[in-house]
């Protein structure tokens, strides 16, 4: 069994921006004022025994209302730094006590002063703080009674009864329940303000511009910083098609940003942990030999313990003593599960699962609202990019060609009367060519290229044929692959990569024939694109890191296959070609989106 954890409240306020708030310090200086004058008033028309001591507590009064009064001027200027505050506080114990040595010991009218320490204290800090303050009375207390009783008389010149022993021990019992009522009430006024501050801070950070995936970031490393895991696992199910995706952070990694990766068949379906409640903290072990402790929370807010020997699969995330689980919904699009593995609790352990369960459920339609936006944009994106491919084809390479018709029409007119101005405007219909096929390929890059599975082989025959149309570039695909097991976003990937690998076999290999071959080895996809061209400036095989060592080789097709944590080779011939290969594994895949 771990070591109690330190308070939620210490918690929920710990990721808080240092913000120049004066408020609480200007209200509890103004009461500061008002009950030192109301006492100093009391004491002229009412003077305390002994009458001898009447002025030194008049004295003392009016001191204090002036320092009441100098913190109040220097609370307006500038805010008070903790260290000054305790020491304030520490006055505010201290005070009640000498001036009540001078005025009655027991019997001191002043003992309302000691309430105000305590009522303050819970109002700044808390339960802990004011029960201490509470204690640190009594003993003040206690003390000063033990000693007017060992100097006889005391100072004021009274004895001490046992009438008065009694008065000073209902006092201890009032200042107690004092403490412990108006700190437990403290408390829990300031953890409610803590929560709704945290909810707030969070929300405020989710903003579109950051994207789904740093937007998940950051709300996964927030219940990190909060429950104090050591690791955190979510695990997503896109409902509309029914795949997986796993997300993991690590707390001694908060800067490392890890993208999402699928998860294939019944192991996706298990770690969504289907036979267990919404929200959930267990505690135990790994060990299936021993018992666990579950506090579970259901769908109508309703907290369960229970005890069992726990299957193996639910501590599938990794060796631990505890973890914390948080379901969430985006909608009707995601559902989920946050697994905060070595997660610590306090001892108010329900009222903190409740609050991981609010949080969620607070900050879920903002996470999703981000992912409707981003994908909205998306779609306005690919919509554009749509309308300007259409404009380029209907209008510019439309012109274009019937430019290098009319010009091929005065080439073949031109060369019966001079060869030279045959050639001009043969090298004029040459370049007409070319900027037609640039055009064309912009115009295919511009398109949206939403590939599904079962579309991707249609979707590269098409693409080939209409290479080996517009190039006269010998272009064809062999495939030995039926069913491509590939997220739309791969299949997207792969497909701007044989776009790619295309334009520069076009422009730079000077190749007559070139084949893309599609292929499954050792559990692998694997892409080959071959050319019979003028190869590389290099000679043998290189992989990713060699070719990026070297500055080698072409770059965007090394983002694009890096972005999906494939391998990629070159092998290049100089004079007899190259051979540009892509593989992918079938299983644990980033996706993207």
């Amino acid at each position: 069994m771990w070591p109690s954890s330190s308070r939620f409240l210490t918690r929920l306020r710990a990721g808080e921006d240092q913000i120049d708030d004066r408020r609480p310090e200007r209200v509890i200086a103004i009461s500061r004022i008002v009950l030192a004058a109301a006492a100093l008033f009391a004491v002229y028309i009412d003077p305390p025994e002994p009458a001898h001591f009447t002025n030194v507590v008049r004295l003392m009064l009016f001191g204090y209302l002036v320092y009441g009064v100098l913190i109040w001027v220097r609370l307006r200027w500038r805010q008070l730094g903790p260290r000054v505050i305790a020491v304030l506080h520490l006055i505010d114990i201290v005070f009640p006590v000498v001036v009540a040595f001078f005025s009655g010991g027991p019997r001191s009218p002043f003992f309302l002063f000691f309430f105000f320490a305590i009522v303050w204290s819970a109002f700044r800090w808390g339960s802990v703080e004011s029960i201490a303050t509470a204690a640190a009375t009594m003993l003040m207390l206690i003390g000063e009674t033990l000693l007017m009783g060992f100097t006889g008389r005391g100072l004021n010149g009274s004895a001490i009864e046992s009438a008065e022993l009694n008065r000073i021990f209902l006092r201890c019992v009032y200042l107690a329940m004092l403490g412990a009522m108006l700190g437990m009430l403290g408390e829990r006024e300031k953890e409610w303000r803590a929560e709704q501050s945290l909810i707030n801070r969070v929300l405020k950070s989710i903003r579109a511009e950051r994207g789904f995936g740093e937007t998940m970031h950051f709300v996964v490393r927030e219940f990190l910083r909060l429950y104090r895991g050591t690791r955190a696992v979510a695990v997503i199910q896109a409902l509309t098609t029914g795949r997986f995706y796993q997300y993991e952070l690590y707390r001694d990694r908060p800067n490392e940003h890890p993208s999402f990766i699928e998860i294939f068949g019944e192991e996706g379906r298990l770690r969504m942990l289907p036979d267990r409640p919404p929200a959930f903290y267990v505690l135990g072990t790994s060990d299936e030999s021993q018992d666990t402790h579950w506090i579970s929370l259901d769908q109508n807010g309703q907290v369960s313990h229970s005890q069992y020997r726990s299957p193996a699969r639910y501590f599938a995330y990794g060796p631990t003593d505890s973890a914390l689980c948080i379901g969430f919904q985006f909608g009707n699009e995601w559902s989920g599960r946050l697994m905060l593995v070595g997660a610590r609790l306090g001892p108010k352990r329900e009222d903190e699962l409740k609050f991981a369960e609010k949080l969620m459920r607070g900050i879920g339609p903002a996470v999703y609202s981000v992912y409707l936006v981003r994908r909205l944009r998306n779609r306005i994106s690919a919509v554009e990019r749509a309308r300007v491919a259409r404009e380029l084809h209907d209008g510019a390479i439309q012109s274009l060609i019937a430019v290098e018709m009319q010009v091929d029409v005065l080439r073949r007119q031109a060369s019966e009367n001079s060869d030279r101005l045959a050639d001009d405007l043969e090298r004029i219909q040459q370049l007409l060519r070319e900027q037609v096929l640039e055009m064309r390929e912009l115009m295919q890059q511009l398109k949206p290229a939403e590939v599904s599975p079962d579309q991707f082989l249609d979707f590269l025959g098409n693409t080939i044929e209409r290479f080996r149309r517009d190039t006269g570039i010998n272009a064809t695909l062999q495939s030995e692959v039926k069913e491509v097991d590939l997220t739309p976003q791969q299949c997207r990937e792969l497909g701007r990569i044989v776009q790619e690998a295309l334009v520069n076999v076009r422009k730079h290999s000077g190749a007559g024939n070139v084949m893309v071959d599609l292929d499954r080895r050792n559990g692998h996809l694997v892409l080959t694109i071959e050319d019979d061209g003028r190869g590389f400036g290099f000679t043998g095989r290189l992989n990713s890191e060699q070719l990026t060592a070297a500055r080698l080789g072409p770059t965007i097709i090394q983002e694009r296959v890096r972005s999906m944590s494939g391998e990629l080779e070159i092998e290049s011939v100089p004079g007899k070609g190259a051979r540009l290969q892509v593989a992918l594994p079938r299983k644990g895949n980033r996706a993207h989106g």
